[in-house]
């Protein structure tokens, strides 16, 4: 047998064992477990402007009321229906006629449904607030699947900065206030200028800016039509605070009221 040969007999034996090994392979791979991601079958996303506030009824009867400047993606598969939010806030009535899994997914967290109506918040400075009025959920992180979510009931709020989750309880009257966006308002007990000054921002291209430090800390209560910060300005009136306006600039700035007023 000349060398010629010899390769030939090499070569088909390789590629037999070659093809043998690729076969074995295939096998083995569709036993192995495998990490899949649910195969969404439709994809849907709502959004609203600054000072906007919408409520949308989806297809498996969920009702989601966005809040200003908010953006919400909708996914569902054969398995799960899932609602993303991307930014802003959102008050979040699942439909529990369809059988499948309700999440809620937000920064690096997914939140599952169980039986529940809840308002999920990114904040301005990337933490996520949530707060649960029926029900409960499962608070976990999603890229630390070993580490023990939290179970919130109905009014818990949870506040999570990072991988830290700082659970409370809230009353009823507090729920409420938090969230009258839904119906255009926002309602204070207590808070501070500078807080409250930041919320009306969320809401409005119209800025309130505190000129006066003095004022920063001072206590207001009251309710407010969430897209006029004009009303609000003049509100302020009774706390002894004054405000300029000039439209060319389009800013409202907050001082402190002068004796001689």
């Amino acid at each position: 047998m000349d060398d010629r040969q010899k390769s030939s007999i090499a070569l088909r034996l390789t590629g037999g064992f070659l093809v043998a090994a690729i076969g074995i392979s295939s096998v083995l791979a569709m036993f192995a477990p495998q990490k899949t991601k649910p195969l969404y079958i439709d994809d849907t996303a709502y959004s609203t402007k600054v000072g906007e506030v919408q409520t949308f009824g989806l297809r498996d009867d969920t009702r989601v009321s966005l809040g200003t400047n908010s953006r919400i993606a909708i996914h569902y598969s054969p398995t799960e229906r899932r609602i993303e939010l991307l930014r802003g806030e959102a008050v979040i009535v699942p439909g529990h006629d369809d059988p499948r899994k309700m999440s809620i997914s937000a920064l690096s967290y997914l939140i599952t449904d169980k039986g529940t109506k809840l308002s999920v918040r990114i904040n301005d400075d990337h933490t996520l607030t949530v707060l649960v009025t029926e029900g409960e959920v499962l608070l976990e992180p999603l890229m630390e699947p070993r580490k023990p979510g939290v179970t919130l009931h109905a009014g818990d709020e949870a506040l999570v900065n990072g991988t830290q989750i700082i659970k409370r309880q809230r009353s009823l009257d507090e729920l409420n206030r938090r969230l009258a966006w839904t119906n255009g308002q926002l309602i204070f007990s207590g808070q501070t200028l500078e807080t409250i000054v930041t919320e009306f921002n969320r809401y409005n291209k119209l800025q309130i800016v505190i000129k006066d430090p003095s004022i920063s800390k001072l206590k207001v209560d009251g309710g407010f039509v969430s897209t006029d910060p004009i009303q609000f300005a003049n509100a302020l009136e009774d706390w002894g605070v004054t405000f300029k306006h000039n439209p060319q600039d389009g800013d409202i700035e907050l001082v402190l009221k002068s004796p001689n007023n």
